[in-house]
């Protein structure tokens, strides 16, 4: 089990970036729904487990009652 924070990406989907910036290259767009582990905050920018930044906007923390365990 992980420790650490779950995010979920929202409807619209989510650029999956290179650096945590709106102008780096696009890596992939996660799918609506898609279950990601934050590892780190910079700003308005999260990294997460696919090795890439997500704006804060584009996902949505889970609870407690909502994480994969």
């Amino acid at each position: 089990m992980s420790t650490e924070p779950q995010l979920r990406v929202n409807p619209t989907g989510a650029n999956l970036r290179e650096e945590p910036s709106s102008k780096a290259r696009v890596l992939t767009l996660l799918a609506p729904g898609t279950i990601v582990h934050l590892e780190k905050t910079d700003g308005d920018w999260h990294r997460v487990t696919f090795r890439g930044w997500v704006h804060k906007t584009t996902v949505k923390a889970l609870t407690s009652t909502e994480a994969i365990k």
